[in-house]
C-alpha cells in the first residue's frame, strides 16, 4: 500500500462517516461500488483511475480533483468550502442530540415490529411493498442506534480493557446481533466489536484506522 493509497483511505472512510452514508449511499449517490468503496477504505486493491477518483469525489461532496490531491499529498476540499456563493438557508447535514430514552423507545419500536413480523412472516414476505418498508424501518432504526452505540463506546472505552460491567450488560446483546438486520454498514459494525474488545478479524490498516478515529474522538469530548 502507498502512502497515497493510506492517505486516501483514511480521508475517505473520515469523510463518508460525516455525511452518515452507507456503502450502499456512496454507490447510489455515483460513487465506487460498495466492494470496490471497502477496499479503498482498506487502502487495498488496484491502482485507482482517474474515473473512480471522479466517483469518488461526486460521491463524498469533494470538489473536482479532492482525491487525486489527497493522493499528491494534500487534502480534499469539501463542496461547502469551494463555492462563495452563500445559500440563504440552513441546509447542511447538521447534527442534535438523542437521549437515552429517545433510543430506547426506538429499539422497543424495532423490537416489537420484529415480533409482529414473526407472527405475520409469510403474509409480509408475500406482500412486496410491506415486507420492503419493513426491512428499510429496520435498516434506518438500526444505523441510528448505531451511531449512538458508536458514539457511547467511544467515550467509555480504555484499549486492551474490557467493556464496564454496565455496558456488557446494556449492549452485549446488541454487539453480538447487529448484523441480522443490515450489513451495508460493515465496517462501521466492526469498529464498534472492536472498540468492545470483541474478537473480529480486521486488517493492520483497519487497525490503524480504527485507533485513529477513536483518539480523534477521544481528543474531541
Amino acid at each position: 500500500m502507498s502512502e497515497g493509497q493510506m492517505r486516501l483511505a483514511e480521508f475517505a472512510a473520515t469523510r463518508r462517516r460525516e455525511l452518515g452514508l452507507s456503502y450502499e449511499q456512496v454507490q447510489q449517490r455515483g460513487g465506487p461500488s460498495d466492494t470496490r468503496m471497502r477496499a479503498i477504505e482498506n487502502g487495498t486493491g488496484p491502482a485507482l483511475r482517474s474515473s473512480t477518483l471522479a466517483k469518488i469525489d461526486a460521491a463524498l461532496r469533494w470538489a473536482e480533483g479532492s482525491s487525486q490531491a489527497v493522493l499528491n499529498g494534500g487534502e480534499p476540499t469539501p463542496l461547502q468550502d469551494a463555492t462563495s456563493v452563500a445559500d440563504p438557508l440552513a441546509l447542511d447535514e447538521g447534527s442534535f442530540a438523542v437521549s437515552n430514552d429517545e433510543i430506547a423507545a426506538m429499539v422497543a419500536s424495532l423490537r416489537q415490529l420484529d415480533h409482529e413480523f414473526q407472527t405475520v412472516n409469510n403474509a409480509v414476505v408475500a406482500d412486496p411493498g410491506l415486507h420492503g418498508a419493513y426491512l428499510h424501518h429496520t435498516s434506518v432504526v438500526s444505523t441510528i442506534v448505531g451511531h449512538w452505540v458508536t458514539s457511547l463506546l467511544e467515550r467509555n472505552v480504555r484499549e486492551g480493557q474490557p467493556l464496564p460491567p454496565m455496558l456488557e450488560l446494556a449492549l452485549g446483546p446488541y454487539l453480538d446481533a447487529e448484523m441480522v438486520h443490515d450489513r451495508s454498514d460493515f465496517e462501521e459494525q466492526q469498529y464498534r466489536r472492536w472498540l468492545a474488545g470483541r474478537s473480529v478479524t480486521i486488517s493492520a490498516a483497519q487497525r490503524s484506522t480504527f485507533l485513529k478515529r477513536l483518539d480523534r474522538a477521544t481528543r474531541a469530548t
